[in-house]
């Protein structure tokens, strides 16, 4: 079976060829956890998340978990349960036209705009990391189907303590069997409590 790859439609295309998103990336690192609120708008609920991406060596590494129980997913119980079973690309997105082009980083793009986020290369971007990975389902109520459907983390860091220039923001996106289109859909975003960490390469 052939699998079908992560994609938001023709939003990222377009995007790219205007020169208009941090589709380029240079290899980095990132790590992150804590949580956001829940896709399911009730107040007080909570998806929690954790996660770790790793391309400085040539080797793309790393683990993402995302849970988040409250979600309403049409046809399922008990919500989002996903961790990673492998990364197949984590990216530090490197504003328009610097590094080499990255299908993350242009997904993460197409995405963050869609929700109203500007990716828009500004004089000092802060670091905004694409990890896209392959997923499998913790929810007992969920099977994972084959071949394994592909999630998207896009992350951006504000800075650390007293320097932070505002709160760190998560997007996840994912195909079936949490995501609503067999392309993916975005599943969950907003200002993360927690932290979100840029590396540099040898951290």
């Amino acid at each position: 079976m052939n699998k079908k790859r992560f994609s938001l439609g023709p939003v990222s295309l377009f995007l790219a060829a205007s020169g208009l998103c941090g589709c380029y990336a240079v290899p980095g690192k990132v790590s992150g956890g804590g949580w956001m609120p829940s896709a399911s708008g009730t107040p007080g609920q909570k998806a929690v998340f954790g996660f770790n991406g790793d391309s400085c060596d040539g080797q793309t590494t790393g683990h993402i978990t995302y849970v988040d129980k409250n979600a309403n997913v049409p046809g399922l119980s008990g919500g989002i349960m996903m961790r990673s079973t492998q990364i197949l690309e984590a990216k530090l997105c490197n504003g328009s036209t610097s590094g080499t082009f990255s299908g993350a980083c242009s997904l993460c793009s197409s995405a963050l705009e869609s929700v109203g986020v500007s990716v828009a290369p500004p004089a000092t971007p802060p670091p905004m990391y694409a990890v896209l990975f392959d997923y499998a389902s913790m929810n007992p109520a969920v099977e994972t189907p084959t071949p394994a459907p592909e999630a998207l983390v896009c992350a951006i860091d504000n800075g650390q303590g007293g320097t932070a220039t505002g709160d760190d923001f998560v997007l996840i996106g994912a195909q079936p069997p949490f995501g609503s289109s067999s392309s993916g859909s975005i599943l969950n975003f907003g200002y993360a409590e927690g932290n979100i960490k840029a590396h540099s390469c040898g951290q």
